[in-house]
This record gives structure tokens, C-alpha cells and sequence, in this order.
């Protein structure tokens, strides 16, 4: 849209006429009239442009006032956004899943994308949580962000419980082969 209606003077190659071509003008207050026209052009794609944003990326050009300061704004937010994905999927499930859900909140706080977080999100689990995976993928939907944090803390909780059991269950049949161990020797041994 800003090439085709050769708009790049407003937001790349800005070139903005002079207020008031004299001190007098300025003190009549007699604007130019080039300015003027200038002005009305920028404000309809100050709209335009505020228009086509998300409200993720309109919350963050609030306080611009002409179309070149949202111009930069976007730019700013893309290299910063840019950066935080790249940040965000070298994070991995290192020790608990409510650790892994805060450090990715954080980047998502930032990024203000649904679909980006949750596909951060799954990208740095484990193997260990495939069949959690499985199920959100499947949706239709994607489910909430409450969803999903209650299905991953729901899958740690079995995974530690299963865990605890087999770490029981491993330790029993090692004291008994232990044990067993024992009496042979006991018997071999008279």
C-alpha cells in the first residue's frame, strides 16, 4: 500500500515541509500550506496503518502521533520480537514444568502471540511428554493457555508418580535379589 501510493516519504524517506515559512507566519500562526496537506496525507495513514495492526503490536506504537513514529515502531518491535523467539525456543523443561511454564510466559508476555507460545511451548518439552503433545496438536482449537499448563502440570505429576514407583519398585526387587543372593550364599557356604 505505501509503495503503490508512493508513501514512502512519510515513513522511510521522511520529508517533512516546514511549519511556518516565516518568523512572521509563526507568530500569526499562518501555517504552510504544504504542511498542511502534508499533515492530512500523514494522519490518514496514521489510521490506515494503526488499522491493519494487531492489537498486540497496536498497544505498543500507543503515543505515536504520525505515521513515520509507527513505521519505526513495527520495525523496533519486529528485530525485538525476532530476538525473543530465538530466545524463547533455546528454552527447554530443565527442572519443573511450572519453571519451564514461567520462563516461556516471560518471552510471551512480550510477543503477545497465542499460537507462537504455544508452539514455543511444546517445541522445548521432552520426549517424556509426547502423549501430552499429541493430544493438544490433535485439537481442532488450540486450547487456552489455562489448558494447556493444566495438562502439562496434570502429565508432571504422573510422571513423578510413576517415577516414585518404579524407583520403589526397582529398589524392592533389588533387595530381594539381594537378599536372595544372601541366603544362597548362606547355604553354599555350610
Amino acid at each position: 500500500m505505501i509503495k503503490l501510493h508512493k508513501l514512502q516519504r512519510f515513513v522511510i524517506n521522511l520529508v517533512v515541509p516546514p511549519h511556518y515559512l516565516t518568523e512572521d507566519d509563526h507568530i500569526t500562526d499562518q501555517v504552510n500550506l504544504e504542511y498542511e496537506t502534508w499533515e492530512v496525507q500523514d494522519q490518514t495513514l496514521l489510521v490506515c496503518l494503526q488499522s491493519t495492526l494487531s492489537k498486540s503490536v497496536l498497544s505498543r506504537v500507543l503515543g505515536s502521533n504520525h505515521s513515520y513514529q509507527v513505521w519505526d515502531k513495527i520495525h523496533e518491535y519486529k528485530s525485538c520480537a525476532r530476538q525473543l523467539r530465538s530466545s524463547m525456543r533455546a528454552v527447554s523443561l530443565e527442572k519443573s514444568i511450572e519453571e519451564y511454564l514461567c520462563k516461556i510466559k516471560g518471552y510471551f508476555d512480550e510477543l503477545a502471540g497465542h499460537e507462537e507460545y504455544v508452539d514455543v511451548l511444546l517445541e522445548g518439552l521432552p520426549s517424556d511428554y509426547t502423549p501430552v503433545i499429541s493430544v493438544i496438536e490433535r485439537k481442532k482449537r488450540t486450547p487456552s493457555i489455562a489448558g494447556i499448563e493444566a495438562l502439562l502440570y496434570g502429565h508432571e505429576t504422573r510422571l513423578t508418580h510413576y517415577n516414585r514407583d518404579a524407583q520403589t519398585s526397582s529398589s524392592a526387587s533389588l533387595n530381594y535379589t539381594q537378599g536372595y543372593s544372601l541366603l544362597l550364599r548362606e547355604n553354599t557356604d555350610t
